[in-house]
């Protein structure tokens, strides 16, 4: 009896440049692989030493479902097209493979062979062109798609192979088609129906004035209260999804309560503060924090000045000493979690999943050996041992987002993640790149793959002030140093204020040249001078 070789996996195709993207459909897919609903695949499951383009073969034979980040660079990959578009163009004409096509940025997607393919999004708008909130509703639209997809795990005969095809790509696209519905040419993308909407009065006296963020079980919306008159962040939760048991809904609630009372027992001007809790329906109201994400700052690939991020990091070390101090763990510190306010102060939110040794948070999440947390700052221990996860976590996080922060194109310290088992069991020494030695060695103790060998969040808060200090110092040096003396005049800086030295014009046009000096120091004209007059005999002397 033949049998069908089965597709059911999720082949994610990018190109490397476009890493941050793929980072974000991660974090979407995350909750649905960890409950075994997805079974995805993208070129960073590779091991090192594996024979990758043996491995990428074997996904692309059993991809049901392939998701394309289609930029200017996935179109100009010549690997792509030569060795991963066509099996799957193939798969999707012959075996009913779904193609998924994202638009990711401004690209000549319409003049290639995917345009035959319906896009996630219209080619007119693009991720680029997007919100934030708007690029999040894409990928939680795409998770939610591909959630539903139902792929049989017996092996099947030649004869019911049409059969069972057609059933299934029938709830795959039905699904879609839901989510997509109103597609046509060009392409739109509409928010997905939500308990909450926009302009709906909440407990009477809260206006949502648009909802700022969305997971697979809570959104958070902006409101205005009309008997205080200020703003405020409201957090409830969101579970309009299929296939969700009893259990997991009591989970997630008592995870919002949880959270709720965890914040509610710290008081730090780094860290949000929650105010009440609100029933029916159930929700925590938190401070608004007027600003931007670190992660959309990031995504925006702004350049901070080395002094900048240090100090945000260190506020960060000194909120998490406080949490920390309290029995606090986060849990999930990254660069979508902090706030940069107005006042550019990093604020840290949502503790959605974090620990405190006054609660029993791990029963919550069923068994406390699954993994909790985002993959790409997860600690290794959070992968080979997440029912210990302790303060040190946190601290590697931090050292992953300041390492991110400190490189172009947020550079990932480990490229193939954190979990040691990529590594046959010893993570990798981090690249430099341009980050200065002692801060650099700072990060490699923050990123060590031993928990004990990363300093304390109160440790670090030292060490990067002691940097700081150290940095300042070498700026005033520098302010104070002579750069660039030239012909009829001096320039040089003290204080930060260049002065010019008009004595210098008693020279005659014989005497005229170019002198420089490199990190010279002058104190005083007449130290400018005694130089200027040492040349002058010398010159007369010849």
């Amino acid at each position: 009896m033949d049998t069908f070789p089965e597709r059911t996996k999720v082949f994610i195709s990018y190109s490397h440049k476009d890493t941050k993207h793929l980072d974000r459909l991660h974090t979407h897919l995350a909750h649905y692989e960890r409950i075994g609903v997805v079974d995805y695949w993208d070129d960073t499951k590779i091991s090192p030493g594996a024979e990758w383009k043996e491995e990428i073969k074997k996904a692309l034979q059993s991809t049901k479902v392939a998701i394309l980040l289609v930029s200017a660079d996935f179109l100009a990959s010549k690997f792509i097209s030569e060795n991963e578009l066509p099996p799957l163009l193939s798969a999707a004409k012959a075996n009913g493979a779904i193609i998924l096509p994202v638009i990711l940025s401004p690209c000549v997607f319409e003049a290639s062979s995917l345009f035959q393919f319906q896009a996630v999004n219209p080619p007119s708008k693009p991720l680029s062109k997007m919100s934030r909130h708007e690029k999040e509703e894409t990928w939680l639209k795409i998770a939610r798609v591909i959630s539903n997809t139902r792929i049989p795990q017996e092996h099947l005969t030649n004869e019911k192979v049409s059969e069972v095809r057609a059933d299934a790509n029938k709830s795959m696209l039905a699904e879609a088609n839901k989510e997509f519905s109103h597609f046509a040419s060009p392409q739109e993308i509409l928010v997905a129906d939500s308990r909450v909407q926009v302009g709906q009065r909440l407990w009477n006296h809260y206006q949502v004035l648009a909802i700022v963020g969305r997971t697979n079980h809570s959104e958070v919306v902006k409101a205005w209260d009309d008997v205080l008159k200020r703003l405020f962040a409201i957090k409830l939760l969101y579970l309009d999804q299929a296939g969700l048991s009893d259990n997991h809904l009591k989970r997630f609630k008592d995870n919002l309560l949880q959270e709720a009372s965890i914040l509610g027992n710290l008081d730090h001007n780094n860290i949000a503060k929650v105010f009440s809790i609100m029933r029916e329906p159930l929700a925590i109201v938190m401070q608004w924090v007027e600003g931007r994400s670190l992660d959309e700052i990031l995504n925006e690939s702004i350049s901070f000045p080395v002094y900048d991020i240090v100090k945000i990091g260190m506020k960060l070390a000194n909120a998490l000493s406080y949490a920390h101090n309290k029995g606090v763990t986060h849990r999930d510190i990254k660069p979508s979690n902090i706030i940069l306010n107005e006042q550019g102060e990093p604020i840290l939110i949502d503790f959605d999943i974090a620990s405190s040794n006054h609660q029993n948070t791990n029963a919550q999440y069923n068994e406390a050996s699954s993994y909790i947390g985002s993959a790409e700052y997860s600690a290794p221990e959070q992968f080979e041992h997440p029912e210990n996860v302790g303060s040190a976590a946190d601290m590697f996080a931090l050292g992953v987002v300041l390492y991110q922060a400190l490189t172009n194109s947020r550079q990932r310290p480990y490229p193939f993640g954190n979990n040691p088992k990529q590594y046959d069991g010893k993570l990798p020494q981090p690249k430099q790149h341009d980050i200065p030695l002692p801060l650099y060695q700072i990060l490699c103790a923050l990123l060590s793959q031993h928990p004990m060998k990363r300093p304390s969040a109160s440790k670090l808060h030292d060490q990067l002030k002691a940097f700081l200090t150290t940095l300042k110092r070498n700026d005033e040096n520098k302010s104070s140093e002579t750069f660039l003396t030239k012909g009829m005049g001096i320039r040089f800086e003290v204080e930060r204020h260049i002065t010019f030295c008009p004595f210098i014009d008693r020279w005659n046009e014989d005497h005229r040249r170019t002198i420089e000096f490199t990190r010279v120091r002058f104190n005083t004209y007449q130290q400018v001078w005694g130089v200027f007059a040492r040349n002058e005999r010398m010159d007369r002397s010849n």
